[in-house]
């Protein structure tokens, strides 16, 4: 009765988020004051249906290079075992913070969506983690890239 009295006011912050699937994308920016993102990743098929992955760091051109096969299943691993999808929709800025980081995630499946933001706050440990350890998996993928592996460059929009 008590944790259905806590959710009451913020309802929206305590839906599961139901997904079912193939896991089809993964997509995640970090902003600070500047308009170009700290980081910014976006894994997904390509028309084609090759994996790829557009990233950033600090700039706003994008990226993009072929991603290993099983990037996607990685990812999964991850969001399974921090079971992401109890993550909340919304992450608010605390009042007594003016300034800081601003963070988007979106994880897509063949049938529903992962999706959380947060200006200034972050989900629990365990949640946090999973992210950051996707986040710099990918990161890993971007070390040691020549402009010979880069397949194009996009603007970040």
């Amino acid at each position: 009765m008590l944790a259905f009295g806590l959710c009451l006011p913020v309802t929206w912050a305590c839906r599961k988020q139901r997904v079912e699937g193939e896991i089809k994308g993964y997509e995640y920016a970090r902003h600070g004051m500047r308009s170009d993102p700290e980081e910014y990743y976006k894994l997904e098929r390509n028309p084609e249906g090759a994996l790829i992955l557009k990233y950033t760091h600090y700039e706003p051109i994008l990226k993009v290079i072929k991603a290993p096969d099983d990037a996607l299943a990685v990812i999964d691993g991850y969001v399974r075992s921090a079971r992401m999808w109890n993550i909340r929709e919304m992450y608010p800025n605390p009042p007594y913070v003016k300034d800081g980081h601003m963070w988007n995630l979106k994880i897509s499946y063949e049938q529903g969506s992962i999706y959380s933001s947060g200006s200034n706050n972050q989900p629990s440990a365990k949640i946090q983690g999973a992210i950051e350890a996707i986040n710099a998996y990918l990161h890993g993928l971007t070390d040691n890239v020549t402009e010979a592996d880069i397949i194009e460059y996009v603007p970040y929009e």
